[in-house]
């Protein structure tokens, strides 16, 4: 019952963000960073498959604070526009 909860409220916010676009964004800024990352290692004599590594890394780690940053308060401003927060505040998930 709990994980049927949870698994609808990822699905409806899964696809609030691909609606948003804020999705596609994150993406390509990922996309950005690890190809600077690539071309960068071409560049570098040390170790050029750890700068790939980094540079992934850190693409994922932005793209992702930004998709939790910019996707959330998207969807909290929506849910407080449309009035349907207040339905999920007073029921217990």
């Amino acid at each position: 019952m709990a994980m049927g909860a949870v698994f609808a409220v990822s699905r409806v916010t899964l696809s609030e963000i691909i609606r948003d676009k804020v999705l596609y964004n994150a993406a390509i800024i990922c996309f950005l960073l690890f190809s600077v990352g690539v071309l960068v290692s071409k560049v570098s004599f040390i170790r050029p498959d750890r700068i790939v590594l980094n540079f992934g890394l850190t693409a994922l780690a932005i793209s992702n604070g930004m998709l939790a940053i910019f996707g959330g308060a998207t969807l909290l401003t929506r849910e407080f526009k449309n009035r349907t927060i207040f339905i999920a505040l007073t029921k217990p998930i």
